[in-house]
């Protein structure tokens, strides 16, 4: 694990909590917690088409889902959320095909999500990982137990003061556009142990692989906004 530790390191990532630390952390994970744009993405969009994804990340999603299924010796499923400022159909389309069990949408202040999403699933903010690119993650990143940002090596300021204020445990080599969440989640299996394991089994596609995926793909993915001050569902007909 030392020689990729180094890999990483190598390539540009930087691990600003210590690797024994961040796999301890990570081993306390029951939620996954995504932003979109500049997660996703390189956060370049348009009005008519909003942003999308890669199949790329979407693998390392699933992948990951599943080496921390494995480790739960009850089979339980990790809950995955977005939680984006914005309204992005993309993001509705994932969430539903990947299984995920809710997309907070429209959500300028991302602590109120974390707090439903949190009470709703009997969760404590320190269960929770959280995928991130810039200021407005900020707020959330400081409650939760684990947190990945998508680094941009442009935003030098900003890299160096979430790096200081510790608003971050890893910052990736490759930012939203080149597939930094693939690099966090393969990074996460390596962390713990199950890399090749999970990369076999999903090779065989039978037993517990299609186990894990046949509970994601029971999921039925909730959407939720602000109706005033609270937030409330919103039909899959009228997003």
């Amino acid at each position: 694990m030392t020689n990729q530790i180094q890999s990483y390191q190598q390539l540009g990532g930087v691990f600003i909590t210590p690797p024994s630390v961040l796999t301890q952390k990570l081993s306390t994970i029951k939620a996954l917690i995504f932003d979109w744009d500049g997660v996703f993405n390189d956060g370049r969009k348009t009005q008519s088409t909003g942003s999308g994804f890669s199949e790329v990340d979407a693998m390392g999603i699933n992948m990951l889902r599943f080496s921390m299924w494995l480790k739960n010796t009850h089979g339980e499923r990790i809950k995955s959320v977005v939680i984006t400022g914005e309204n992005n159909p993309s993001a509705f389309a994932f969430a539903k095909r990947e299984g995920f069990d809710a997309v907070y949408f429209q959500m300028k202040d991302k602590t109120k999500a974390l707090a439903h999403f949190c009470a709703i699933h009997k969760l404590k903010p320190e269960e929770v990982a959280f995928f991130f690119d810039d200021i407005l993650d900020l707020s959330l990143a400081q409650l939760v137990g684990l947190r990945f940002q998508m680094k941009r090596d442009s935003g030098v300021a900003f890299n160096t003061f979430v790096s200081e204020k510790g608003l971050a445990d890893y910052a990736t080599a490759g930012d939203g556009g080149a597939y930094g969440i693939r690099e966090v989640c393969e990074l996460c299996m390596s962390l713990n142990g199950s890399f090749e394991e999970v990369v076999n089994k999903r090779m065989l596609f039978e037993g517990e692989y299609t186990a894990f995926i046949n509970q994601r793909n029971a999921v039925t993915t909730v959407f939720l906004a602000f109706k005033g001050t609270e937030i409330v569902e919103v039909a899959e007909a009228a997003l």
